[in-house]
C-alpha cells in the first residue's frame, strides 16, 4: 500500500512477548526515545488490558504493527489449491498466487511495535502473572525498518499517522454498542425492557443536549445516557470507586450491572414522586401528549427538557457527596419543577419568547446549589449574576434561598 511492503500475519502471544519491543528506538536521539518509552510508562493501562486477557473469554485484540530492523527476512509463497473440485480458482490463483505464505525470520531482527504497544505490554504482563494463554494466536502487520536517516523519517511518520490519526470511537457507538461502558450497557437495558422507558419517553435518534419543543418523548438518549452516567458514578449508594474503575476497561459481573441498574432505577422513581407530571408520562399515560404539554409556555417542565434534568442531577450528586439519597430527595423537593420559577425563569428560560436559552446553564446549577444553601455566596457568583442581568453589582440581590 503505497511504498509499503507489509505482511499480515499470525504470531502466538508468547513469541510476541519475547521477540518483539517497544518504538522508543526509532528516534535517534536517546533523550527523545526516552520520550517514547515513557509515555508507554502507563502503569495503569497496561495493568487494565492484562486483567482485560485474563478475565474475558471473549478477548480479543485487532492487528499490532511491527517494525522489522535489520536481518534477512526471507517471504516463501504458498501455491493455491482447493481440495474441492467444484471450487475452481481459476484467475484467483493466477493473481494472487505469491500472497499467500510464510514469513521467515532467521532469529537476529529487531522487531518493536509502532502501533499497538500498551497492547504488547498487556501481553508480556499477563505471561508475567503466569496466566497460560501464551499458545493463542494475535494478528500482526510487518513492515520494514531501514535505519537510515531516511527509514527513521519513514517509519517515524508511519508511526505518528497510526497513533495521532487514530479516530476516537463516536459517543452515539458508545451508547448503542459499547459492552463495557456501564452507563451505556444500563441505558440500552432500560430503553429495551423497562416500561418507563421503553414505550416511546426516550427518543432514541437524538444524541444532543436539546429536544425539540414538539417531541412526543421526555428525553433524548444522549441525556438519558449522561444522566445514568451521573448516577452510577456519583449518586448510587453502593457504588465504589475501585469497582467503577475496573468496570471502565472490563465489563462487570451481571449481578453488579443489575445491582447499579436498580439503583439507576430508584433514583427515576423518586424523580417521578417529586413530579406528578414525570411519573404519569412513565406510567404510559398520554406520553406524547404530555410530554408536548411539557414543554409548552403554559406548563413549562423542568424535568422535560436536557438541561433541567442536568440542573437536578448535577446537584444530587454534589447532595450525596454529605447526605444519603433519601435525604437528598428531601432537599431535591424544594425545587421547583416549572421553569416559569426563580432562578430558572431569569436564567435558562425566556418567559417572553418561551424558549430555553441553554447559555443560561451554568449560572442556573451555581444559583440552585446557593438557593439550597450548598454553595456560599461568594462575590464571583454575585459578580455572574449581576452580569447575566446586565446591572451593576451592587445593585443585584440574589434570590431568596428555598425553606
Amino acid at each position: 500500500m503505497g511504498s509499503w511492503i507489509y505482511y499480515s500475519s499470525l504470531i502466538n502471544l508468547k513469541e510476541l512477548s519475547e521477540r518483539v519491543g517497544y518504538a522508543s528506538q526509532i528516534q535517534s536521539n536517546e533523550k527523545l526515545g526516552a520520550l517514547i518509552q515513557r509515555a508507554l510508562d502507563d502503569k495503569g493501562r497496561t495493568t487494565d488490558l492484562a486483567e482485560y486477557l485474563r478475565t474475558t473469554e471473549d478477548r480479543f485484540f485487532n492487528s499490532l504493527v511491527i517494525g522489522v530492523q535489520g536481518g534477512a527476512p526471507v517471504w516463501h509463497p504458498f501455491g493455491l489449491s482447493s481440495t474441492l473440485p467444484e471450487h475452481d480458482l481459476g484467475d484467483i490463483i493466477e493473481r494472487d498466487q505469491d500472497l499467500v505464505g510464510y514469513l521467515e525470520l532467521r532469529g537476529d531482527e529487531v522487531l518493536f511495535a509502532l502501533d499497538g504497544q500498551h497492547r504488547l505490554a498487556g501481553v508480556k504482563k499477563v505471561l508475567e502473572m503466569g496466566v497460560d494463554i501464551g499458545d493463542e494466536k494475535v494478528s500482526v502487520i510487518f513492515v520494514p525498518h531501514v535505519n537510515t536517516q531516511l527509514g527513521l523519517r519513514k517509519t517515524r511518520g508511519l508511526f505518528i499517522a497510526l497513533n495521532k490519526r487514530a479516530v476516537p470511537v463516536a459517543r452515539r457507538d458508545i451508547i448503542a454498542l459499547d459492552e463495557v461502558d456501564l452507563p451505556a450497557i444500563i441505558t440500552r437495558q432500560l430503553i429495551d425492557d423497562h416500561p418507563w422507558f421503553s414505550r416511546g419517553q426516550v427518543d432514541t435518534e437524538l444524541f444532543g443536549s436539546s429536544i425539540p419543543r414538539t417531541s412526543g418523548a421526555w428525553t433524548t438518549i444522549g441525556k438519558f445516557y449522561d444522566v445514568n452516567s451521573t448516577i452510577v458514578k456519583h449518586i448510587a449508594e453502593t457504588r465504589s470507586a475501585d469497582e467503577l474503575k475496573l468496570g471502565s476497561k472490563n465489563r462487570l459481573p451481571d449481578d453488579r450491572i443489575d445491582a447499579y441498574r436498580s439503583e439507576v432505577i430508584d433514583f427515576y422513581r423518586r424523580l417521578a414522586i417529586v413530579d406528578p407530571v414525570l411519573k404519569s408520562v412513565f406510567d404510559g399515560k398520554k406520553i406524547e401528549e404530555t410530554s408536548k404539554r411539557a414543554r409548552s409556555s403554559t406548563d413549562p417542565r423542568l424535568l422535560f427538557r436536557p438541561i433541567g434534568m442536568k440542573i437536578v442531577a448535577d446537584t444530587c450528586a454534589l447532595l450525596r457527596t454529605t447526605k444519603s439519597v433519601p435525604a437528598s430527595f428531601q432537599q431535591i423537593e424544594k425545587i421547583p419543577m416549572t421553569m416559569n420559577a426563580r432562578p430558572f425563569n431569569e436564567t435558562i428560560w425566556n418567559e417572553e419568547r418561551s424558549t430555553m436559552v441553554s447559555k443560561g446553564a451554568t449560572l442556573a446549577i451555581r444559583l440552585t446549589h446557593y438557593m439550597l444553601g450548598l454553595k456560599q455566596a461568594d462575590d464571583k457568583l454575585k459578580q455572574a449574576y449581576a452580569e447575566w442581568k446586565g446591572v451593576d453589582r451592587s445593585r443585584v440581590r440574589l434570590p431568596n434561598r428555598w425553606r
